[in-house]
């Protein structure tokens, strides 16, 4: 069985009581020449940036009370069941909000290395590919402190995490944009690990790996 998380398979393990060891870790990988932070525009990063669906899990409302008051921009990429609530919403506490709707992923990379800061606050996750793509191209991240999310972002080490409220999250948000230094820290300490345990070539190895553990380590990559 493979999985995406360590979460996904302690889950597996602890319900239907099969041994860890059949139970491989496969997370997402990300293109890490094409997910950089390296362009002309990545030196004037500025506002928040969230992309995803825009829906009850994701918990973008979260994201717009947090951002009320501050005067900072936010950009959404995608769409979804929520979206004319978040409008709505946005509108009456004054956020100003750009809705960009759903994009090509080979367009996100440019997108990601405007913003500063790029903030995940979903209820819940998987192994969220956003995230890894934008520690990737250099984006300093938080995240709410939630299964998925704890699993990428080390607290303090390659980005934040907050507890799902507004004035926490707020809080964390301002730290960020008002001091560069510290962005650039957390931005490079996340892309050296998106490299390290997320990139195509360490993906190929785990798997090649796996198969030959069910060879009996005899498999040959002609085979």
């Amino acid at each position: 069985i493979h999985v995406a998380t360590p979460a996904d398979r302690a889950l597996i393990h602890r319900r239907f009581r099969i041994p860890t060891r059949k139970i491989k870790v496969w997370s997402n990988w990300i293109d890490i020449d094409e997910f950089s932070p390296f362009s002309a525009q990545s030196e004037n990063r500025k506002g928040v940036l969230f992309v995803g669906r825009i829906s009850d899990q994701k918990n973008l409302l979260l994201l717009v009370e947090a951002i009320a008051g501050t005067d900072q921009p936010l950009l959404v990429v995608g769409d979804g069941e929520c979206a004319n609530g978040v409008r709505k919403r946005a509108r009456a506490l004054g956020v100003r909000v750009e809705f960009r709707g759903q994009i090509a992923n080979e367009l996100l990379p440019e997108i990601y290395r405007q913003c500063a800061v790029y903030v995940i606050c979903s209820r819940y996750e998987g192994n969220p590919k956003t995230l890894l793509e934008a520690m990737a191209c250099g984006c300093a991240v938080v995240g709410t402190n939630v299964p998925g999310i704890r699993e990428i972002i080390a607290h303090e080490q390659n980005g934040l995490l907050v507890d799902e409220d507004p004035v926490v999250l707020r809080t964390a948000l301002l730290r960020l944009l008002a001091d560069k230094g510290l962005r650039g820290k957390f931005a490079g300490a996340a892309r050296q690990w998106v490299m390290q345990t997320h990139s195509l070539e360490s993906a190929v190895i785990r798997e090649w790996q796996t198969y030959s553990t069910l060879f009996g380590g005899v498999a040959t990559r002609g085979s």
